[in-house]
């Protein structure tokens, strides 16, 4: 496989959102007076915050204001999730790698992008970062062909060049289905339909930066 670009996911690859985000959500509802069972907390497992507080409200009867309480809770969050759920070491060795071979990479993410950029700064990797986007902004919602696409395009490599690497479910799926090449690092809940998919999978991140190296050293012996 002939790679000019990488598209990592930002949520379960770049930081581990999931965890931060989950437990925001659940004391949150907690100060409401409403207290989340572990099956609802395992539906939400690995969803944006948006999605979380529909499930939620939803399965509950829960009669908020949504709109409300996402802003309230991505306001929590972004700061603990630029100060505790990068996963440094890991990244920054791949993101060197790539580098230094002339890959480029791009960041793609559901968290908004204050809360993307504020990561990346903290982490201080941004000038390894050639294109960052959120699927979150008003502008993406009206991207044709999938946000991986349109960012593939962004740095002019056609999709059958790009490597994308995801966690969650939803976007390992969409990966697919946009014809990128794709590596996954599923939630544990999700391995098993995860397998199922046309899809390369790895167990952690240590596994990731060796398949990534393995396949950019092809790249260079060719």
């Amino acid at each position: 496989m002939d790679v000019k670009a990488i598209l990592l996911g930002f949520d379960g690859i770049i930081a581990d959102t999931n965890p931060i985000i989950q437990k925001a959500i659940a004391d949150h509802f907690l100060i409401l007076g409403y207290e989340l069972s572990d099956e609802t907390l395992k539906k939400i497992e690995g969803q944006d915050i948006r999605s979380a507080i529909n499930i939620i409200s939803d399965g509950m009867n829960i009669p908020l204001d949504r709109n409300a309480l996402e802003e309230e809770l991505k306001d929590k969050v972004h700061w603990k999730i630029a100060d505790e759920a990068p996963r440094l070491n890991g990244v920054r060795e791949l993101l060197t790698f790539a580098r230094k071979r002339g890959i480029a990479v791009a960041v793609i993410s559901a968290a908004d992008q204050h809360t993307m950029h504020l990561t990346l700064e903290r982490m201080r990797i941004t000038g390894d970062i050639a294109c960052a986007m959120s699927t979150s902004d008003a502008a993406s919602q009206h991207v044709k062909g999938g946000m991986r696409t349109f960012t593939a395009g962004l740095m002019g490599v056609p999709v059958n060049e790009c490597l994308a690497v995801e966690a969650t479910i939803e976007n390992i799926k969409q990966s697919i289905a946009e014809g990128f090449k794709t590596v996954a690092l599923p939630l544990n809940k999700d391995i098993s339909e995860v397998l199922e998919l046309d899809t390369t999978v790895v167990t952690d991140l240590d596994a990731l930066t060796r398949y990534v190296k393995a396949v950019l050293l092809t790249n260079l012996e060719r």
